[in-house]
């Protein structure tokens, strides 16, 4: 939120939905009292009671599952809002392209706008390289869901809320997830490409550019996605140096140094001693304070 409420050129709204309220008390003042928030809402999700497929032994929670429920929670008067994952930091104003993508997608009377992350016509050899990842064998959509040609990324979407409502968007996606159910490795990202198929506008990937990427395009970027399970506060993905612009956010609204987190401790503790001797842990910004804050999160007991 911070890294939003900085670049923007304009006051926005945001709003949050979560299971837990009481855990979104202590939000910082930074971001209540910041001059481009005019208001900051909170939600409880209540329907906690469904089965969600595809959640255990995953690095995702069901919170992933909460972009189906939007028309039923984030009552608002505007026909667009912009859904953006929690794992994204803002890197540049997107106002202006934000606007402009609304005029475009009011225009085609598509439900969403989104980034295709894999089309099915890939060339031979890009497929093969596809296909030699273990994971991307049991990802690769177009076999196992009743889409056609392109599978977009969620975790950036502009919405017409409007015509979600006007078509029972929330049902559609509801029934799916039971139809699908035993079909679904991408969690609430494959309802929702199996229910909107091709029918979106396209994104260009300075709306969602994959953290992977972000050395290799020269272009503007306005939101940054750390994509996948190696998050930048775990210990897979903190010496990354795109992970840095992670922390750099983070330390706006916090007295640490760096956000570290564990699902397994002595998993950290080898990463941290394999990241030492492959010499990365030397090009962090501030390596002494994250070994001292290494120390207390792996003392740190939740």
């Amino acid at each position: 939120m911070i890294s939003l409420l900085d670049a923007v050129s304009e006051n926005i709204n945001i709003h949050i939905l979560h299971n837990d309220l009481k855990t979104l008390k202590n939000i910082p003042s930074k971001i209540t009292n910041h001059s481009n928030l005019s208001k900051l809402s909170k939600h409880e999700f209540k329907d906690t009671n469904l089965n969600f497929p595809n959640l255990e032994t995953s690095h995702v929670s069901q919170a992933t599952y909460y972009r189906l429920f939007i028309s039923e929670y984030i009552k608002v008067d505007s026909t667009f809002i912009v859904y953006i994952d929690a794992d994204m930091i803002c890197i540049s104003d997107p106002i202006t392209s934000i606007q402009e993508t609304i005029s475009e997608l009011e225009k085609s009377s598509l439900l969403v706008a989104a980034k295709t992350e894999i089309e099915k016509k890939l060339t031979k050899e890009e497929l093969e390289a596809y296909m030699k990842m273990e994971f991307f064998k049991r990802y690769w959509p177009f076999d196992r869901l009743p889409i056609n040609n392109k599978y977009f990324n969620a975790g950036f979407m502009i919405i017409n809320l409007d015509l979600w409502k006007q078509n029972n968007i929330y049902s559609k996606l509801l029934d799916c997830m039971d139809e699908i159910r035993n079909k679904i490795v991408a969690w609430d990202q494959d309802i929702l490409n199996s229910v909107i198929k091709d029918n979106y506008l396209e994104l260009d990937s300075k709306f969602n550019l994959f953290s992977q990427h972000y050395f290799n395009n020269n272009n503007t970027v306005h939101f940054l996605h750390y994509y996948g399970s190696k998050k930048p506060w775990k210990t897979d993905g903190i010496f990354n140096h795109i992970s840095e612009n992670y922390h750099k956010n983070f330390r706006k609204v916090n007295q640490a140094t760096y956000h570290i987190e564990h699902t397994w401790r002595l998993h950290s503790l080898k990463q941290l001693i394999y990241n030492i001797v492959n010499l990365k842990f030397f090009k962090l910004q501030y390596p002494i304070s994250f070994i001292k804050e290494f120390i207390s999160s792996m003392l740190y007991k939740n």
